[in-house]
């Protein structure tokens, strides 16, 4: 064997199993003759390839005899019914990692052909459009950004929506920014978690406009989404006033800061007509709202908005900044009278001070003493949501500012002290901040602090101990940390060959529930309900299972003989439960409706989430035998799920009658815990 082989074995073997690839990629560039390397390396820069791009790309022609030891190489394939060749997206990763390394001018270079060559194909083709924007990006990053707003401008103005080629074209900005811009990736991810709920369009236009703002900002890139927001319109701006004088910019800037902030105040008041705004639009923004490359603010009929409705809030808290200076605009009492409208605003306010001076305004806003009015709630839902954002929860000088949000926040939350939606978002916020509630929060030793609550037998239902509250995310973290997915004790029979089908190792949409901590979780089959309770059994030395069809009927009838907690009632209000009238549209945090809870303080019982119960006959009053919950010894495949959830009319029939497969696992399946015996 070859010494350098040898040395080359030797040293990779002292190498971690992350770094050896790129060894063994950079070895065997090393030891091609030194044409062949070069080949390889401008074949890596394009997506795809053929001879004749190739040849463009290198600036001479290959000789058969090159193009034909190119494409024999192991990691060189062309993909079925293409003409085209690509190397693997694995070892392309690897070479231009070494390529951009080694000699960065001679893959701008490259880069820089590459765009010429697309820039001469078929325009039409979306394909050649997006390798295009893909080269220019490196080679010329100002005119990259440019194509790549006015090419997505086009395809999102377009009848025919073309998602699929605008994911394509993010996908291929995004892997530049695994070799250049590394830090926008945390942009990235924010933009995408915040705006979740958004249609597919407005999201990727704009991830279009992020990607658009770091290629064009090499110096200076936007380190939080305030500063992105900045940047972006300086950009979009940009595209329009090329012509103008300095003082016609900042004249047009200060209209669009003006206007973002009247039509944000009047949608605060629920009016939809802007009629009156539009007519005294300052002539400057009628001309801009014509700009055809993503203007800012579009004017349609009678109607105008903004490109996006951050864009809005973010210029309407420039404005009540600027405004701010001569005192002219009250930010607490645009909060009081509503808090949801304004909170973004609010944020993107606090952001563009200094931390001291956000301290400052949080503290003013801070109610002293546990008040009762709606206006001071809102505030401290507010502060709570400063802390958050400007992550000074843990800072040591807001200690006394948490405690006193934390107390506002948990009275909202438990004495149903604002309409239901604000009090969801209280909700959130508290769960985020910390939710201290017993019943809710873990113990010492990080395992669910559980809040029993006695239910007094009837009938042939000896007496039970019921959970106050459905097991909340927080809750079902600990059994996730515990291993609880990989211990084989806690999955028997079809529930153990379901995991390992499955591959299942948390609940689904799990990355988005350990954001808010107090919610019930949710997304959970039978099967993983039943796994939970086998665990904290274990753990507490207690008999928990989930409740009969019995236990659970007699939990919520009380003393009444109605399918409600409160008795019969004809029709629902928001304030009774989370239930579609209520108009959240996703799981609160637990125990937010007092009203459900007056006699037995048991919370939750209708909406919020369906909870899984552990028979399968609705006859049934303990259920099969208590002592085989942790055996699989029972043939049916469905199992009733109680009590409506955050989607329901709540109808008598949803709500106690409904059955479901034991893998059903939707977004509004969680559990409730009963304990049969303790030490």
């Amino acid at each position: 064997m070859d010494s350098t082989y040898k040395d080359f074995l030797n040293d990779i073997k002292f190498k971690s199993k992350a770094e050896r690839p790129a060894l063994l990629m950079n070895f065997c560039l090393q030891n091609m003759p030194s044409g062949q390397s070069a080949v390889v390396e401008a074949a890596a820069v394009p997506r795809f390839f053929d001879e004749d791009y190739l040849n463009y790309l290198l600036d001479r022609k290959l000789d058969e005899k090159e193009f034909q030891e190119l494409t024999s190489l192991s990691y060189v394939e062309s993909p079925p019914d293409e003409e085209y060749f690509n190397i693997h997206e694995s070892s392309r990763n690897l070479i231009l990692d070494n390529f951009l390394k080694t000699n960065e001018s001679r893959f701008r270079d490259i880069s820089s052909r590459a765009a010429q060559y697309c820039f001469k194909q078929n325009n039409e083709d979306k394909k050649w459009r997006i390798e295009y924007i893909y080269h220019q990006l490196v080679a010329n990053p100002a005119k990259g950004a440019h194509e790549l707003i006015e090419t997505g401008w086009q395809w999102q103005k377009d009848p025919y929506f073309p998602y699929d080629k605008i994911e394509l074209l993010l996908r291929a900005v995004r892997e530049h920014f695994t070799h250049w811009q590394e830090d926008g990736e945390e942009l990235f991810r924010e933009l995408e978690d915040r705006y979740e709920s958004e249609p597919l369009s407005i999201r990727l236009v704009l991830l279009l406009i992020l990607s658009a703002v770091l290629f064009a900002n090499s110096k200076k890139k936007p380190n939080s989404l305030s500063s992105f927001y900045e940047n972006a319109i300086l950009l979009l701006l940009g595209f329009w006033q090329m012509g103008l004088e300095e003082q016609e910019s900042l004249d047009l800037r200060k209209d669009l800061e003006k206007l973002a902030f009247l039509i944000q105040k009047n949608q605060a008041k629920n009016l939809s007509n802007l009629e009156e705004i539009v007519k005294n639009l300052p002539e400057k923004v009628m001309e801009y709202s014509k700009c055809q490359i993503a203007p800012l603010v579009n004017l349609d009929e009678e109607n105008i908005y903004f490109l996006h409705h951050s864009f809005q809030e973010y210029l309407a808290a420039c404005y009540i900044l600027n405004s701010n200076r001569d005192n002219q605009i009250d930010m607490a009492r645009l909060i009081e009278e509503n808090f949801i409208h304004w909170k973004d605003v609010f944020i993107f306010v606090l952001k563009k001070k200094s931390n001291e001076q956000a301290i400052t305004a949080l503290q003013s806003l801070i109610p002293e003493g546990l008040s009762n009015s709606p206006g001071d709630y809102r505030k401290a839902m507010a502060v709570g949501l400063g802390l958050l954002e400007l992550k000074l929860a843990s800072a040591p000088e807001c200690k006394d500012l948490y405690r006193q949000c934390i107390l506002h926040l948990t009275k909202i939350v438990s004495e149903g002290a604002l309409p239901s939606k604000e009090r969801a978002e209280a909700g959130d916020v508290l769960g985020q901040l910390g939710d201290s509630r017993y019943g809710v929060k873990l113990d010492k030793d990080r395992l669910p602090d559980v809040s029993w609550i006695e239910i007094e037998g009837k009938w042939d239902i000896e007496t039970f101990e019921m959970a106050q509250y459905p097991v909340n995310v927080a809750q079902y973290q600990a059994f996730i940390d515990a291993g609880g997915y990989k211990n084989d004790d806690f999955w028997i029979g079809i529930a153990r060959d379901w995991r390992n089908r499955m591959r299942r190792t948390v609940p689904v949409s799990w990355k988005r529930q350990i954001l808010y901590r107090n919610r019930p979780v949710s997304g959970v089959t039978w099967f993983e309900a039943k796994a939970f309770c086998l665990w904290l059994s274990k753990i507490r030395s207690w008999k928990i299972t989930l409740p009969t069809e019995g236990q659970w009927k007699r939990a919520i009838r009380g003393k009444h003989r109605g399918s409600y907690p409160w008795g019969y009632l004809k029709s629902l209000n928001s304030e009774h439960a989370n239930l579609i009238n209520s108009g959240v549209r996703h799981p609160t945090s637990v125990g937010m409706y007092p009203q459900e809870a007056k006699e037995k303080s048991i919370y939750d019982l209708i909406g919020n989430i369906r909870e899984w119960c552990r028979c399968s006959d609705e006859n049934s009053i303990q259920g099969e035998s208590d002592d085989n919950f942790d055996e699989d010894t029972d043939n049916s495949n469905q199992r009733y799920a109680r009590g409506g959830s955050y989607y329901s009319k709540g109808d008598e029939h949803e709500v106690m009658e409904t059955k479901f497969d034991k893998t059903a696992c939707d977004s509004d399946f969680g559990f409730r815990l009963v304990r049969l015996d303790s030490p």
